[in-house]
């Protein structure tokens, strides 16, 4: 495998754990799914297959803030550890930092409340020479998936917070492998 296909496969990955992720704690949390829900209708309009424009994601202002709550509870780069403990996923747990950490808040973001708090105290990228590019190219794709599916469906689940929550952590931390088994082998 190349460099350039295992950070392709690793962005994928990630990716699809945020969004799944995503899609969980929103059917857990109705008021918060009908407030992107909502703002997913104004964004978009009445034509669904009308093309969404950059300027259109960067109103997605609530999607935006669910999605950056997620990456906080379950950091997509859990797997980068700090010196003193568990890496992001200690950084974004701080009580100090994030009050009621283990709480889905996705106000959390409201920009009077990103102010207030240090600029390392959320790193779902890590950050300067080794930012990850997924900052800049992957959110508008997650804000513009999760419009699209929000805006056509209602998202339910079974699923207990702290079950979901165990899952994401477990994949994260390499004790949980997700497979998918097939008949026949795909082609």
């Amino acid at each position: 495998m190349t460099i350039r296909a295992g950070i392709a496969v690793w962005a994928v990955d990630s990716t699809d754990s945020v969004l799944c992720e995503t899609f969980i704690l929103l059917a857990q949390n109705p008021t918060v799914q009908k407030n992107a829900y909502e703002e997913a209708r104004r964004v978009i309009g009445d034509d669904y297959d009308t093309p969404m424009r950059s300027e259109d994601v960067s109103k997605l202002t609530c999607i935006t803030m669910v999605l950056k709550e997620t990456m906080r509870l379950i950091p997509p780069v859990a797997a980068l550890e700090s010196h003193g403990g568990n890496g992001f996923l200690t950084l974004h747990h701080d009580p100090k930092v994030f009050p009621k950490p283990e709480q889905f808040i996705p106000e959390r973001f409201l920009p009077e409340n990103v102010l207030n708090r240090h600029r390392c105290s959320y790193l779902p990228f890590s950050a300067w020479e080794r930012i990850c590019i997924g900052e800049k190219y992957v959110m508008p794709e997650m804000k513009f998936t999760v419009a699209k599916i929000l805006y056509k469906y209602e998202i339910f689940t079974k699923m207990e917070t702290d079950e979901s929550r165990l899952h994401a952590l477990f994949k994260i931390q390499g004790l949980f492998n997700d497979s998918l088994e097939t008949e026949s082998p795909i082609i």
